[in-house]
């Protein structure tokens, strides 16, 4: 595992459901923390191939926002296992965060299968 993220296996009615909690690198602008965002990237698609989970759900500060270098590394790794932006595909205009550096950053972002559109 990685000290970056906690995982555990809800069970739903819904079948069992991967849940993360994450802290992901920070940007530097540098090679090091590129290798590290990857890495932990990559540590994250492990964990739920991994497990029995057909739905995961994602939360904490994703250290990145659009246009960034590490929203393409997690675009892509959102892409790849057809799951979603919860709030980025739902919402208009968002950020959670409002950074020295920048005016707006999507640092916490919610990703999960689309299992939104379920009704019980």
């Amino acid at each position: 595992m990685d000290s970056r993220f906690t995982a555990m296996i809800l069970s739903s009615t819904i079948g069992p459901v991967l849940v993360l909690s994450v802290y992901m690198p920070t940007d530097y602008n540098d090679e090091a923390s590129l290798i590290m965002y990857e890495d932990v990237c990559a540590k994250i698609q492990a964990c739920f191939n991994d497990s029995d989970c057909f739905q995961v759900l994602i939360i904490g500060d994703f250290n990145c926002h659009d246009g960034s270098r590490f929203f393409t590394i997690m675009s892509k790794l959102i892409r790849d296992n057809k799951w979603m932006m919860s709030d980025v595909d739902h919402l208009a205009d968002v950020f959670t965060y409002v950074s020295r550096r920048t005016t707006k950053d999507t640092s916490f972002i919610i990703l999960f299968q689309d299992i939104t559109n379920i009704r019980q």
